[in-house]
């Protein structure tokens, strides 16, 4: 499943830095930069940002879809 987050990324075009699992891929934007996490307890997918006022998202099923939101969070 961490793969899939990673190959989801790539599919994309998108510039990342991942972990060495793939668990987690890093992007990098215009609002600073945001983390898409692939959970270890299911099949989901979460983005997160390191700021006090930012949450977790809600959970996605889809890498790509959860890369997605990640963009929007971080290109406004």
């Amino acid at each position: 499943m961490a793969q899939q987050l990673v190959e989801a990324a790539q599919q994309l075009g998108l510039s990342i830095e991942t972990s060495q699992s793939g668990r987690w891929v890093r992007l990098h934007g215009q609002q600073g930069d945001v983390y898409v996490v692939s959970a270890a307890w299911g099949h989901d997918y979460y983005t997160w940002r390191d700021e006090p006022d930012a949450a977790v998202s809600p959970p996605y099923r889809d890498p790509i879809e959860a890369l997605q939101a990640g963009l929007r969070q971080i290109t406004y």
